[in-house]
């Protein structure tokens, strides 16, 4: 049984079967070699791609690249815009989306044909038949003077100046279309054009205007309303381009023309056009070269400025199109996708194999440096490398004075004295060697850990006792060599003298992978750090404090920089930094990655390593994962051009809309908000912070994430804010910035919120109303019940002890009459006759006065009254009553006149005053009455507290105003002195 599938790999698709048991072997065999081949195939054409000194890029259709690619643009936004036989296409460097125009058309064609981006913001879109259309605001829109344009598109361009310039061929002839001040003008062979088709249209950087029509070349100058045909003629496909010292050069089918003086043609060989006799060409320049696109082999670059090998070179992918993004990156699209080509310091060396080992050089500026892989041993030469010996399975590397190198491999030793090479067999018994070095006397030496040392003697290894085995080791320029035992100690060990430098938990690095001496300083690398040796103490810079130094596994000084290699990259250091970073370890130490994406990390199967080397021209050279790099420092040029930072939707609840300001219904509980950096150098490198107002206090930092979701926001007004850095650190401080309402439910808005609110209050108010009603009605109550009491006991007294006690004195009196003038006890009872009148008065005037107290009470007599009686003469005093006077009820009269006397006392026995106001305050609400005197005043904490240790005057006060129901206030009187203040509600004062 065969199952049938796909294999994609490096852009490319091929079909594989998978064999069932029926499937014999043979078959299985050559099915396999031919799925190699394909692989291999695949590989192949994405590495004949490949630029030195750039990094590649390829977008093919299986990975959402659009097919047949004819115009690229960037807008100011930052995107990059594709112009296809399928319509308009947004790149953001890592998705592809589609752009409808926002109208259907039948008479406008879905092949577009040019692209140009205006300052403004907008694009300008060139159909095949349907006249032009411009993006602007996040809307694809016609944008022809007539319902029906005829002719084709060629070319687009918006000048300086911001008219737009159309060139359109068709049956009935060309033109060329302007838009100026918003109005279409169109010049034909009646006006200055030549009665030939319109090819292409440039601005140069002069502002002069070239229009290439075939085959006449005119020229419109700045100013001038009528351009000049010059005599040089073109062929078809024409691109115009500006190279780095503004000479102007036009592409056709005859060759590359020098328009700038003195012109001049320069003929090549192609194949033709990529799309037959009527195709399209492009034309830029990088590095000095002319990079032509439009060709059936591919992009070819031929030599201007610099020299190529043999003045040419074909890239083997077929694009009709280049452009050059605002951050130099190559982009190129046609049939095979879309490609990028973006300038690197990163130039891969052409070395068959796979190294097996790190770069070694012996002592002294002019020792070689030598390398191996598993192909042979090869020594670094200008940008290349040369075999020197063919070896296979070499082991270890080291070198010597006088150029001696030994190379240790699983099958036999390769020993070389200058140029002569000696093969020895290995250690007897033992199948490897872990690794060696040469001392100063240029004997070889070996490590293997279980065993120790051996020296090469006479032609064999002897074991050298008191020496330990090691998985590194170092010669340290002397008589001794430097042992590493991974994880357990650094040894020094020298002729009769084994030192421990380092051991166990000291070793903050991990596995030490990398020894090497430079100058004094002995560095090792470890898979946590890195770590320097004085000759005194160990300094150890630790990955959990600078994460990148993982893993490290190549170490090399220059004059201005230190170069690192490890699991996370190659690195670049400022040496002046790298020095003082062990004078603070765990401070972050400044960086700068070179080769990000390439996957240049260190060789992770290696145990033993020095994977980093600075040759004799100071180019640094790194052995990595991927192969043997070489880095060119002039071509590390950091990328300063903030991203331009893009929302690109919202997502609310599962509905995703366009990233506008927003206004999102009730309900709205989740919301998730996508962006993008535009910076295309590496896409994936960019870096995200956000912030939702409102929801947010700090920046949140996305890293890589081109996502912010949130949950359960409530209802409100939101401002949501991304910025973004590129690969190189480079912020967007400003960012993009949308705001996002999400509507309440009515039980969420305010005025609902405020209507509850000012329920609640009006309830809280009737309640305190009621309760205040009730207090004031229980005072009430307490005050009829006193004065109910007071009748009563006024009736009794008069109805029942009064008429009983009148009665019996009627019955003395009558007694009395009866007794004879000088009877002894005549004169007794008359004398108590007498007292019992005075008894009999004295519970008159007690029914008297409680009938009296029953009575409402003018409070400005009473208080008169009181004052006469305690201040008398001894202090002046005033009563002042305002508003309409009422008589208050007995009960109250009688607190008020205790609280009023309690006052009064207090100012004349302990406030040293010479005066005492009093003022009634009559009003609707109740009676207000204070007291005030001009003297001392009240000490504060007795007032704070309202009452004095030992007196119970104001506690007696404050206890009456509260029995009352009203409120009591001690405060300070103005200048100085003291003021009492007693208020009554009136339904407590008033009967």
């Amino acid at each position: 049984m065969i199952e049938a599938g796909t294999h994609r790999s490096t852009g490319s698709s091929i079909a594989f079967f998978r064999l069932g048991k029926r499937v014999s072997s043979p078959a299985r065999m050559v099915l396999a070699l031919l799925v190699a081949c394909a692989l291999a195939c695949g590989q192949s054409q994405a590495a004949a791609q490949q630029i030195p000194g750039y990094t590649h890029r390829h977008w093919d259709v299986e990975e959402g690249s659009p097919a047949d690619i004819r115009a690229i643009a960037q807008t100011r936004d930052g995107f990059l815009w594709l112009g296809t036989s399928n319509g308009l296409y947004r790149f953001d460097g890592l998705a592809f989306e589609k752009v409808a125009p926002e109208t259907f058309n039948q008479w406008r064609s879905n092949q577009i044909t040019a692209l140009a981006a205006a300052p403004d913001g907008a694009l300008w879109v060139g159909y095949d038949f349907g006249g032009v259309g411009v993006f602007r605001d996040g809307r694809l829109r016609d944008a022809n003077a007539e319902r029906r344009p005829r002719g084709s598109v060629s070319d687009i361009i918006v000048a300086r100046d911001g008219d737009v310039w159309v060139s359109v061929n068709g049956s009935a002839g060309s033109e060329l279309r302007r838009l100026h001040q918003g109005r279409w003008q169109t010049y034909t062979r009646k006006d200055w054009l030549q009665p030939e088709p319109i090819q292409s249209i440039y601005q140069a950087r002069d502002g002069t205007l070239w229009f290439a029509q075939f085959h006449s070349i005119l020229r419109l100058a700045p100013g001038a309303t009528h351009p000049e045909k010059i005599a040089e003629q073109v062929g078809f496909a024409t691109s115009f381009a500006e190279d780095a010292n503004g000479t102007l050069w036009l592409l056709s089918s005859i060759g590359l023309q020098r328009l700038s003086a003195p012109r001049s043609l320069i003929r090549f060989e192609s194949d033709g056009p990529s799309a037959g006799g009527a195709g399209k060409r492009s034309l830029l320049f990088e590095d000095g070269l002319a990079w032509m696109a439009g060709h059936q082999e591919g992009i070819i670059r031929l030599s201007n400025l610099k020299t190529l090998p043999g003045g040419r070179d074909v890239i083997p992918v077929r694009s009709r199109v280049l452009f050059r993004d605002r951050e130099g990156t190559i982009w190129g699209g046609g049939p095979d996708g879309l490609v990028n080509y973006i300038r690197s310091p990163v130039l891969k060396a052409d070395l068959p194999g796979t190294p097996t080992t790190g770069f070694v050089a012996g002592p002294g500026t002019d020792a070689p440096t030598y390398l191996a892989t598993d192909a042979g041993i090869y020594r670094l030469s200008g940008n290349g490398a040369q075999l020197v010996r063919k070896a296979l399975y070499v082991t270890a590397l080291c070198a010597g004075p006088n150029d001696v190198l030994l190379a240790p491999s699983l099958k036999r030793h390769q020993l070389k004295r200058g140029e002569t090479w000696t093969s020895y067999a290995g250690p007897a018994g033992i199948s490897g060697v872990s690794d060696c070095a040469i001392d100063p006397a240029g004997i070889a030496w070996v490590t293997v850990p279980s065993q120790g040392l051996f020296r090469l003697t006479d032609g064999t290894w002897q074991l050298q006792k008191g020496w330990p085995g090691a998985q590194l080791m170092l010669s340290d320029g002397k008589d001794g060599f430097y042992l590493s035992r991974p994880m357990h100690a650094l040894l020094h060990a020298t002729p009769g003298s084994v030192q421990t430098l380092w051991q166990d938990e000291q070793i903050k690095i991990g596995f030490i992978r990398v020894i090497k001496k430079l100058g004094n300083l002995l560095y090792l690398g470890g898979e946590k750090g890195l770590a320097r040796y004085d000759g005194s103490r160990f300094v150890s810079l630790e990955s959990r404090y600078n994460p990148w130094l993982s893993g490290i596994s190549g170490i090399a000084l220059g004059p201005q920089d230190a170069w690192l290699i490890g699991s996370e990259g190659i690195f670049r250091v400022a040496r002046s930094d790298f020095d003082k970073a062990f004078d603070a370890p765990t401070a972050v130490l400044p960086h700068q990655m070179i080769g990000a994406g390439l996957g240049l990390n260190s060789r992770s199967f290696a145990y033993v390593t020095n994977d980093a080397a600075i040759d004799k021209a100071g180019y640094p050279w790194f052995a990595t994962s991927r192969g043997v790099v070489r880095i060119d420092p002039a071509r590390i040029v950091r990328n300063l051009v903030p991203p331009p930072v893009s929302i690109r939707s919202l997502e609310a609840n599962g509905q995703i809309f366009a990233a506008s300001n927003m206004t999102l219904p009730a309900g709205t509980t989740r919301v998730q908000f996508d962006y993008v950096a535009l910076s295309l150098t590496d896409p994936g490198a960019n870096s995200y912070r956000y912030k939702l107002g409102g929801i947010d206090e700090n920046w949140v930092d996305a890293a890589g994430r081109r996502q912010a979701t949130y949950t359960g926001v409530p209802p409100g007004t939101y401002r949501f804010q991304v910025i973004a850095a590129n690969a190189d650190g480079v912020w967007n401080k400003a960012g993009a910035v949308i705001s996002v309402t999400i509507l309440p439910f009515f039980w969420q808005t305010w005025w609902f919120k405020t209507a509850l609110f000012l329920i609640f209050a009006v309830l809280l108010w009737a309640l305190v109303q009621w309760r205040m009603r009730a207090a004031s009605e229980a005072t009430r109550v307490r005050i009829e019940d006193r004065l109910a009491v007071r009748e009563h006991i006024a009736q009794e007294l008069h109805d029942t002890l009064l008429q009983g006690v009148q009665g019996l004195v009627l019955r003395f009196q009558s007694i009395l009459h009866r007794l004879p003038g000088d009877h002894p006890v005549r004169a007794e009872f008359e004398t108590t006759l007498e007292r019992a009148d005075d008894v009999l008065q004295e519970g008159r005037d007690r029914v008297r006065y409680l009938r009296e107290e029953t009575e409402p009470v003018e409070l400005a007599p009473m208080l008169s009254g009181i004052a006469r009686q305690v201040l008398r003469t001894e202090l002046r005093w005033a009563i002042r009553e305002t508003g309409t006077p009422r008589p208050v009820c007995a009960p109250v009269a009688d607190d008020i006149s205790r609280i009023a006397s309690e006052a009064m006392f207090n100012a004349l026995r302990h406030a040293g005053a010479g005066m005492v106001s009093i003022r009634i305050a009559n009003s609707r609400d109740g009676v207000a009455i204070s007291i005030s005197d001009d003297g001392v005043g009240i000490d504060e904490m007795v007032r704070r507290a309202g009452k004095k240790e030992g007196h119970y005057g104001l506690v007696h006060m404050r206890e009456r105003s509260q029995r009352l129901g009203a409120s009591f206030r001690i405060s300070e009187a103005r200048p100085h002195g003291t003021e009492i203040s007693l208020a009554i509600p009136a339904r407590i004062a008033y009967r």
